[in-house]
């Protein structure tokens, strides 16, 4: 299976390879665009609300809640855990 062309083109133009990627081919801006198309619940709400803006409140609740910091820091733990893999 020839793998060479299995990619998107980002939200800035680049090409990212599924077979070919790391972290220095991730730019943040692309996955903040990506994160603010996507919607919560997939889709079934009556007002959009976005993964992006799902994450700012999220940190924001967490600031005040030192509870809750450890919990809030296991989506960003294991999201790294995946793109450092490799």
């Amino acid at each position: 299976m020839n793998t060479a062309n299995h990619f998107i083109t980002t939200g800035s133009g680049q090409h990212f390879y599924f077979y070919n990627s790391g972290p220095d081919i991730v730019y943040i801006e692309d996955i903040a665009l990506a994160l603010s198309n996507l919607c919560r619940f997939t889709g079934h709400l009556d007002e959009f609300y976005s993964v992006a803006q799902h994450s700012v409140l999220a940190s924001y609740w967490c600031r005040l809640s030192s509870r809750l910091k450890h919990s809030c820091m296991m989506p960003v733990r294991l999201t790294a855990m995946i793109l450092l893999r490799r």
